[in-house]
């Protein structure tokens, strides 16, 4: 899932049973004049709001999905939805692809006029072809890499000061000074076993709570072999074994054996997270992690059930024989990202 399919999905969640009838009615039609051809009804049948956006995106790509959104909207008397993400995307798209459309002003049509055209070796209107389709897909995915990067961006506003609590850390855990670094030590320590310390599992959570609002904050991971990243409710039991998952109020994901997992579902990653930005949109009950150099999407958990304050959540890993002994170091959050 992309930033852009993300800010789809939350405009779509908006809408009523009886309004999302017919926003697949208007995909089922198409509208092949303004280059956007019907999604098959088989498709559509039973898809929910994720299925229909990823086959918005496969059928359009990203730019053109917003679009389509976008006109459909206005169909369907919710043109209100638009105002906000989708607008903004909507314009970023075409701030970005302005010289590439007036250097190639239509893909369609020049495909077409390739066709039609009689060559007088075959194989050149192919190399053509095959040029210009390579050049379609390039821009394609910078479109898509220009609107991650503006959305991580966009959370980064939402950035809070995070500082790890010493009452809650396990006793093997070691904390720096200032609160920002936390790894496995090969000790254990004498300390007060009171009600917020984690007694069994290697944990430790911030000392600050949040409700109500979004927050973002990010976590450098690089190095380590195992860790654990996320949310979870102020209220959750610090004693003995747990299940960290959705359902007992952690929403989180780790990496463990050179595989990355978020509760039972395993994540694909492009490339292996250096530092992993972590977003609770607490309004609309969902918490994002991405990787914050790449812009990349890495998952996103919706429907969360919060009701109360929540807090950010750590396990640095054991120590694996020393080959995780790495600290899992809170960052600094920069406004700006430039890939």
């Amino acid at each position: 899932m992309t930033s852009t399919k993300e800010a789809l999905w939350r405009t779509l969640e908006r809408l009523t049973a009886e309004e999302f009838k017919n926003f697949k009615w208007f995909l089922k039609e198409g509208d092949m004049e303004n280059g956007f051809p019907a999604i098959a009804e088989a498709r559509l049948e039973g898809a929910d709001r994720l299925d229909m956006i990823d086959l918005m995106v496969q059928k359009y790509h990203c730019s053109g999905a917003v679009q389509k959104t976008m006109k459909i909207l206005r169909k369907i008397n919710r043109n209100d939805l638009e105002i906000s993400e989708l607008t903004k995307r909507s314009a970023e798209a075409e701030q970005l692809t302005k010289d590439q459309r007036e250097f190639l002003p239509s893909f369609s049509f020049t495909n077409e006029m390739l066709t039609e055209a009689r060559f007088p070796q075959p194989s050149y209107k192919e190399t053509v072809i095959s040029t210009v389709t390579q050049l379609k897909e390039k821009l394609s995915k910078d479109m898509e890499m220009f609107l991650a990067v503006t959305e991580l961006n966009r959370l980064r506003q939402f950035a809070v000061d995070v500082t790890l609590d010493p009452d809650t850390a396990h006793p093997n855990l070691i904390l720096s000074e200032d609160g920002k670094q936390v790894h496995c030590g090969d000790i254990t320590q004498t300390l007060p076993n009171n009600p917020e310390r984690f007694d069994r599992a290697i944990n430790v959570v911030g000392k600050q709570s949040f409700s109500s609002e979004s927050f973002y904050y990010e976590v450098q991971v690089k190095e380590k072999t195992s860790w654990d990243l996320g949310v979870a409710k102020e209220s959750i039991n610090r004693k003995g074994s747990m299940y960290v998952s959705p359902k007992n109020s952690f929403w989180i994901i780790c990496l463990r054996a050179g595989e990355y997992k978020a509760s039972r579902v395993h994540l694909s990653v492009d490339s292996q997270p250096r530092k992993v930005g972590v977003f609770v949109d607490y309004e609309n009950c969902s918490v994002s992690f991405y990787n914050a150099e790449s812009a990349q999407l890495i998952h996103c958990y919706t429907d969360c059930s919060f009701k109360e304050k929540l807090r950010p959540f750590f396990s640095p890993g054991t120590l694996h024989g020393g080959q995780n002994s790495t600290p899992l170091i809170i960052c600094p959050v920069y406004d700006n990202c430039q890939i």
